[in-house]
């Protein structure tokens, strides 16, 4: 039960739940629980927390049909990488061989 409830929730929401540098309610939630969404991050719980914000703002400037002209893709296909591979590697893989995006 508790997998499909983290399963279910939108990127805006863990953008709002992953701990930050100062926030001692956040982490003890980290600590306590929310660590296990994210099994293989081999990384600082911040770089996780600034790449789900990157992707947060990407999507939500798809969502509003803004320019993308002037963004940092690359930036921020990195920080879907970091996401996706802190979650499970075998989606990671699977994500590099169907992203056409890093191809051009």
């Amino acid at each position: 039960m508790h997998a499909d409830i983290l399963a279910a929730l939108s990127t805006g929401t863990w953008r709002f739940l992953l701990p930050g540098r100062k926030d001692l309610g956040k982490q003890l939630l980290w600590d306590e629980a929310l660590h296990s969404a994210f099994p293989h991050l081999r990384r600082p719980v911040h770089e996780l927390e600034r790449a789900v914000g990157g992707v947060y703002r990407l999507r939500n400037m798809v969502a509003h049909l803004e320019p993308l002209i002037n963004s940092s893709i690359a930036a921020q296909l990195a920080n879907m990488r970091t996401v996706i591979g802190a979650i499970d590697q075998d989606l990671l893989s699977w994500f590099a061989s169907v992203e056409k995006i890093g191809a051009t």
